[in-house]
């Protein structure tokens, strides 16, 4: 079933949109919708990313592991936001392109590097790292950064570390 989630400022999950013969044969009784990510591998450990090319993903344990020790060195906080713009990597300024996720995702986690240039982080990617239950969307401020609140993920340190015990880490593939 093809779901596409309509979110609030807050990330919440306001409507789901759905072709209106799955509507149908839900009111029927017949069908379910979908409560996981589509983007999400079975296992959780991997989010597909759509526009990195052909079988683009993004790998959680990496991402969990990342972020940990950025918050361990003072370089990131258990809040980043997510900055996702249709814009070439270049035209981030670099304060951002360290410390938001769609630049960090863009420069640390796609297998080629041929679509640096394109945006990653979409909502349905975002939908997948919140369905690990180890991130939530938040609005937060950043000074210096933006001038308002923006979109960002929230990680939760103790869900990480049982999703890193849970699941068998990777060696970095990029530096």
């Amino acid at each position: 079933m093809t779901v596409q989630y309509l979110h609030a400022a807050d990330g919440t999950p306001l409507f789901a949109v759905l072709p209106i013969d799955q509507y149908r044969q839900l009111l029927n009784g017949h069908g379910t919708v979908p409560i996981s990510a589509p983007l999400l591998s079975a296992d959780g450990r991997y989010v597909n990313l759509p526009h990195g090319g052909s079988d683009a993903k993004l790998d959680v344990v990496q991402l969990i592991q990342l972020w940990l020790a950025g918050i361990a060195d003072g370089t990131l906080d258990v809040h980043m936001a997510i900055n996702s713009r249709a814009q070439t990597l270049d035209r981030f300024l670099p304060e951002q392109q360290r410390c938001t996720l769609d630049p960090l995702v863009r420069t640390q986690f796609l297998q080629s590097d041929s679509y640096r240039n394109t945006m990653q982080v979409t909502t349905e990617v975002v939908d997948a790292l919140v369905a690990t239950g180890v991130f939530s969307r938040c609005s937060k401020l950043y000074p210096g950064l933006f001038s308002r609140s923006v979109k960002a993920l929230e990680i939760d340190p103790d869900k990480a570390q049982a999703f890193l015990a849970a699941h068998t880490p990777a060696p970095r593939t990029k530096p």
